[in-house]
């Protein structure tokens, strides 16, 4: 089962509490999105798009934007949950073609909550930036994550 789909299968508390979660993580990518003070019409698309995904309604997004720091992630223990997070914000970085400093920090502050390798988050980083105008190959990523995990 996808991470964030079936809502209806949860109890009262399962639902607040994934409801929660994808708040933070709507959060922390609008944070990492609008760290250069502005957002352009791909990273519009993308919170849109990301906002469906994670059943968020217009009033939460209008919640989040407007204090962004209130939503503290809280990491799931399961790996390949973490793991969906981490990539959320790592594609992230991308859309607008540019990768600041400030970025940068964001992804491993966050990839360091979500209990990452230092150095395994610097090569993912340096991924992004190597393919950030071209198609990042599919395997690029498992490649780091086979080195560090093993």
């Amino acid at each position: 089962m996808h991470f964030f789909s079936n809502f209806a299968r949860l109890s009262n508390y399962e639902y607040n509490k994934m409801k929660e979660r994808n708040k933070a993580i709507f959060s922390l990518v609008y944070q990492l999105i609008s760290a250069d003070a502005r957002i352009d019409r791909n990273e519009k698309r993308y919170l849109d798009g990301l906002a469906n995904s994670l059943n968020l309604s217009q009033n939460d997004v209008k919640a989040i934007v407007a204090s962004p720091h209130s939503y503290k992630l809280i990491p799931p223990p399961p790996e390949n949950e973490r793991m969906e997070i981490l990539y959320y914000i790592l594609f992230s970085m991308r859309i607008d073609g540019k990768i600041s400093k400030e970025e940068e920090k964001i992804v491993y502050k966050a990839g360091l909550k979500l209990g990452f390798h230092e150095i395994m988050l610097k090569d993912m980083i340096d991924i992004m930036k190597k393919y950030l105008h071209t198609r990042l190959p599919a395997d690029e990523l498992i490649k780091i994550i086979r080195k560090y995990m093993n």
